[in-house]
């Protein structure tokens, strides 16, 4: 009974070891939202056969946003809303397809608040994104000055923007930023370099 007891014991331990690693997995869905399990639930996405909603709310002030995504032909319109209906952002975009990660929602400047990353235009190998930083004490979003560069597939890693593009179907050329300000400021990357700034990765 003792050595029963025993597996018992041990098997739920494993058990609670394994269902805690999966909790804490990182989400990266279809509709091109990534956040960790603190957010799973504050974001909503559903696709339409003309366009696709995303419904999120913001964890530490628990507003509530929606971005319609509306296709007709080649013209891609994207809005996004307060809950109020009110209309932050209108977007226009022109491409052949629809892509369900037109519109990201992430934390770019790791603050707590979840932000934007809206497609702008459409390339053969590279698509082209513009950053949009939540402000708390406005309620609202405010476009990233990053003209000079093109951002094509973005991720946050240690408090970085990592951005690649690629040059060709072999060669991605990296590149860190920060946010400063309402200014995307380039901190490093290369050809060959793979290393994040100040971490040694």
């Amino acid at each position: 009974m003792k050595t029963l007891n025993k597996k018992i014991i041990m098997i739920t331990a494993f058990l609670t070891v394994l269902l805690a690693g999966c909790l804490a997995v990182k989400v990266e869905n279809t509709a091109g939202i990534t956040d960790t399990d603190d957010n799973i639930e504050e974001i909503e996405y559903t696709e339409f056969e003309n366009g696709a909603r995303i419904n999120f709310t913001q964890n530490v002030s628990k507003e509530k946003f929606t971005v319609d995504i509306k296709t007709v032909e080649y013209e891609h319109t994207i809005e996004v809303k307060n809950s109020d209906g009110e209309i932050l952002i209108n977007s226009q975009l022109f491409g052949n397809n629809f892509y369900p990660d037109f519109v990201k929602v992430l934390d770019l400047n790791v603050d707590g608040y979840l932000d934007l990353q809206i497609m702008h235009g459409q390339g053969t190998r590279n698509n082209d994104y513009k950053l949009y930083i939540y402000n708390a004490g406005t309620n609202d979003f405010i476009k990233i000055d990053s003209d000079n560069y093109l951002l094509s597939t973005v991720e946050v890693r240690n408090g970085y923007i990592y951005n690649w593009t690629n040059e060709t179907p072999e060669i991605r050329y990296p590149e860190y930023f920060l946010i400063e300000g309402n200014k995307l400021v380039k901190k490093g990357g290369g050809e060959y370099e793979e290393e994040i700034p100040g971490t040694g990765q």
